[in-house]
């Protein structure tokens, strides 16, 4: 391999492995508000999508009337924009254009429908860093709801973690 492709390479599989964490850290939340065993929300949820997580756990909180925690909004407000690169970069693919990677679903798709997106591996960096932001997010609403006093020291890394800025820049979508 050449020496810019497996940059790519390390930074996109940096990024899925931590949009991975994000899958996993939202089924255990989706789980905790349903009020479900692991066993149970196994068998009957195996292979929730992230956007059906996130909308069931909203739709469980306006059924019992309990607020969502900032940290829940926080990762909310970001999860369907990582999920929807991280689909077309995985759903895709990509070419590597001098330092851009440029994604487009026209191989696929009719020509007024087509997207064109690029990013560079800051941007691959950009959004593992968000990934990151997003699970302590997760866990610090998991952990202050089920077990502030068991996980102190756990709690105070993952709000520093949690208070992170939002590093990824979205751009206005090209065709």
């Amino acid at each position: 391999m050449a020496e810019p492709l497996e940059a790519y390479w390390m930074a996109l599989g940096k990024f899925v492995h931590r949009y991975a964490l994000i899958e996993a850290t939202l089924f255990q939340v989706f789980r905790i508000s349903a009020g479900l065993s692991e066993d149970k929300t196994k068998a009957v949820f195996s292979g929730l999508r992230v956007r059906d997580a996130v909308s069931g756990i909203k739709r469980i909180h306006e059924a019992t009337g309990e607020q969502i925690s900032p940290w829940l909004q926080k990762a909310f407000s970001r999860i369907g924009e990582v999920t929807t690169i991280r689909d077309r970069l995985l759903h895709d693919g990509f070419e590597l254009v001098g330092q851009e990677m440029i994604v487009s679903n026209w191989h696929k798709t009719l020509p007024r429908a087509a997207q064109v997106n690029s990013y560079t591996i800051a941007d691959l960096d950009a959004l593992e860093a968000d990934c990151c932001t997003i699970v302590a997010c997760l866990n610090v609403h998991w952990i202050e709801s089920k077990m502030p006093k068991k996980m102190a020291s756990m709690l105070m890394r993952e709000r520093e973690l949690a208070n992170a800025q939002w590093r990824y820049k979205f751009r206005q979508k090209s065709k």
